[in-house]
């Protein structure tokens, strides 16, 4: 083997490898927002700021119909929460419900999106996804 393909093997190797840390270490997050938004955030970047205690793992341990006091067991304290009413909407039952905003953008730029919804102060939706800004 030359040493022309010898470099060109060990570069390759090396990338294989850094790809294989980035995807073992950021596991979670890839399976919340999917290899795409991954491989975009990697090469324009993102703006996303969470709140104190989060962690991708334990916002995955969440489960449609958990109670809100379970929810800031696993994730802690949202950054801010919002209330608001839906009416005749087929994905949630009508009334008041709560969303728990545990990231948001500071700059307005793309980022991962992490909010649960709750209505009487149960989980009925968990959204999770790369936002496109």
């Amino acid at each position: 083997m030359s040493k022309k393909q010898l470099f060109a093997l060990k570069t390759t190797i090396s990338i294989l490898l850094i790809f294989a840390i980035h995807i073992a270490f950021n596991y979670d997050r890839i399976k919340i927002d999917g290899k795409r938004a991954e491989v975009y955030s990697l090469f324009f970047g993102e703006d996303t700021k969470y709140s104190k205690d989060f962690s991708h793992r334990n916002f995955r341990k969440l489960k449609i119909g958990m109670t809100e006091k379970q929810a800031v067991e696993i994730l802690g304290q949202p950054l801010s929460k919002f209330a608001y009413n839906f009416t005749n909407n087929k994905n949630y039952h009508n009334g008041a419900f709560v969303g728990f905003k545990y990231s948001e953008s500071p700059n307005s730029k793309d980022y991962r999106l992490r909010i649960i919804h709750l209505n009487q102060k149960f989980i009925v939706a968990i959204i999770g996804e790369f936002y496109f800004d």
